[in-house]
């Protein structure tokens, strides 16, 4: 058994352990190539892995100069929502650098940076820049609207991620906006503690009540492992934080051969 059939054969192992009290969808794979997927077409609550939308659509916008990461961007009192974030903790600030707001808006997930960036071109623009049908904004960070919700599927999670990053590189964002993320507990989450020379790790976590998602790029050895993991949890378990780490764990695995990665029909 080859070590890109040994993924397979402990990413199937995971799954039926967790088959009972998770619904799961997941994609693993390369710049081109799928390594692994499970239900990666299966929509899910997005939680915050949508800011990664946000950020793709600004990203574009600076590349294709429309907008400047330094330009200013005024928050108005009745922009300020609850949930995770800082600025509802700097409310006598009013004006932020574009690139500020999206820096939030990631590394600490602030939901009023990221309400104040839709507001800033309209919710309706950037839902006309996701022409692809497993990308749904439909409305703000908690402001909740009755049959509207914001969802995605793992196979497009990660697309976003990788086209996040690609786009950072042509724009010459360093260090990424994306590395050291506040919230780690998930797939990088047996990782981001230990010491582990050369493991260069970019994440973006999505959590709501009975949903625990993130979405990660592993770089090890010039090599890049893209991963998406969303969960619910049907029982209340509890252990969709825990499957995200397993994953993490075995990918790294993976990773820390010297193999380079191959393609595997997962035939899922």
């Amino acid at each position: 058994m080859d070590k890109s059939q040994h993924v397979v054969a402990e990413m199937d192992r995971l799954l039926s352990r967790y088959q009972a009290s998770l619904q799961m969808g997941l994609w693993v794979g390369t710049e081109t190539d799928c390594l692994y997927a499970y239900h990666s077409q299966q929509r899910f609550p997005a939680a915050s892995i949508i800011k990664l939308a946000v950020y793709r659509y600004y990203l574009q916008q600076v590349q294709q100069h429309q907008f400047c990461l330094d330009q200013a961007v005024e928050i108005a009192t009745q922009q300020f929502v609850a949930g995770a974030g800082i600025l509802t903790h700097l409310p006598e600030r009013k004006k932020w650098q574009l690139k500020e707001l999206l820096r939030l808006m990631l590394v600490v997930s602030d939901n009023t940076a990221t309400n104040v960036l839709i507001d800033f071109v309209g919710l309706s623009v950037i839902q006309a820049s996701l022409t692809s049908p497993d990308i749904c904004l439909a409305r703000y960070m908690m402001k909740p609207e009755q049959n509207k919700e914001n969802q995605v599927t793992a196979a497009a999670s990660a697309r976003l991620l990788r086209e996040c990053l690609a786009l950072e590189s042509i724009l010459q964002i360093s260090p990424s906006f994306l590395a050291k993320q506040q919230f780690q507990e998930g797939l990088p989450g047996l990782l981001a503690e230990a010491d582990l020379p050369g493991l260069q790790i970019y994440n973006k976590t999505g959590r709501l009540h009975l949903i625990e998602h993130d979405v990660a790029c592993f770089e090890l050895h010039q090599q890049r492992i893209y991963l998406a993991g969303l969960s619910y949890d049907k029982k209340g378990t509890g252990q969709g934080i825990m499957w995200l780490r397993e994953v993490g764990q075995i990918v790294y695995d993976y990773l820390l051969s010297d193999s380079p990665p191959v393609q595997v029909d997962a035939k899922r």
